[in-house]
């Protein structure tokens, strides 16, 4: 008996559930329908609106300055990460008493960001130094990820992204270019910069005379009638001779990262690469899209509105009556 009930109850609950998703589903097919019916019944309104919004929007868009980003990606050299990640975001980079015409623009900049970009392959194999901790952390399980995200060990890798944004009808570039000059103008890196343009120059000579050096033993190890080479190096057989093209390769490598060096090192500040000009505003900057939008939206609110009204007065009046 007691089955019986509850499997008649069971019976009562599914159907009641039914009954309420088929309500449910009605009620939403329903609305789609009215809603379809609107737009019908006032598309050449909604067109109309939509065309003269983007058309507003445009012109809106046009005669006002636009938001823009400029990115730069950059190598901090002689130290000098730490003040770009402190001066930056403040903008305390001026260097002494300058020029109006070397700060035309700054009023235009609307914010400064740095970060670093993440080349863990070149950070680790740029020194030894580098290596070192993480074959430590590795030896002893730690987490070598976390290393990599921290802070410090991401202001050591050689490339880091500044992304300047500006608001305003001064050229960009004429802006950007006097951002650099500050960042480049700044005494004490200038100094540290004229010591080490110094030594990578007695650096890459030392690494010219080794490499002439091995050019000179590898040619007198050609000729089988001599046993000494020209800078007395005495050859007793060939066995070294895969070693000593191993070191060529590793002279020529320092050579080429010296004069990459060198040429990094002209500048402070070096910027290797750039964009200009890449529209940094929200949905809320674009007008040629939010202008028919709000358009669209106010007229179904106004029309809405009026319905509602409508529809409780009929509903209000009948109840007086």
């Amino acid at each position: 008996m007691e089955k019986h009930s509850d499997q008649a109850n069971q019976e009562i609950d599914l159907k009641y559930v039914y009954s309420t998703l088929g309500s449910f589903s009605t009620n939403i097919g329903l609305k789609f329908y009215r809603f379809l019916m609107f737009i019908k019944k006032y598309y050449l309104v909604i067109l109309a609106l939509i065309i003269v919004g983007t058309g507003l929007g445009y012109f809106m868009d046009d005669m006002r300055p636009k938001l823009l980003r400029h990115d730069f990606i950059v190598v901090p050299n002689f130290g000098s990460v730490d003040f770009l990640y402190q001066s930056l975001p403040k903008r305390s980079f001026v260097e002494g008493k300058i020029s109006m015409d070397e700060m035309n623009g700054f009023e235009e900049i609307k914010n400064i960001k740095i970060e670093p970009i993440n080349d863990i392959y070149q950070f680790l194999t740029d020194k030894y130094e580098n290596l070192e901790p993480f074959r430590i952390i590795s030896e002893r399980g730690g987490d070598i990820n976390k290393m990599l995200l921290n802070p410090i060990t991401a202001k050591n890798y050689k490339f880091h992204l500044i992304s300047v944004y500006t608001k305003g009808k001064i050229n960009p570039v004429e802006i950007t270019n006097n951002l650099f000059k500050q960042l480049n103008a700044q005494k004490y890196y200038l100094q540290k910069q004229q010591t080490a343009l110094v030594n990578n120059q007695i650096k890459k000579q030392e690494i010219l005379n080794s490499l002439k050096q091995i050019n000179d033993v590898i040619n007198s190890m050609g000729n089988m009638d001599r046993t000494i080479n020209p800078q007395g190096l005495a050859i007793k057989n060939y066995m070294d001779i895969d070693d000593l093209f191993t070191r060529k390769e590793r002279i020529l490598d320092n050579i080429s990262k010296i004069e990459s060096d060198i040429v990094e090192q002209s500048k402070v500040v070096y910027v290797v690469d750039s964009m200009m000009g890449s529209k940094a505003g929200g949905f809320l900057e674009n007008r040629i899209v939010l202008f028919p939008l709000l358009l669209v939206m106010l007229f179904l609110t106004v029309v809405g509105g009026k319905n509602f009204i409508k529809k409780y007065k009929v509903i209000s009046e009948s109840k007086l009556n």
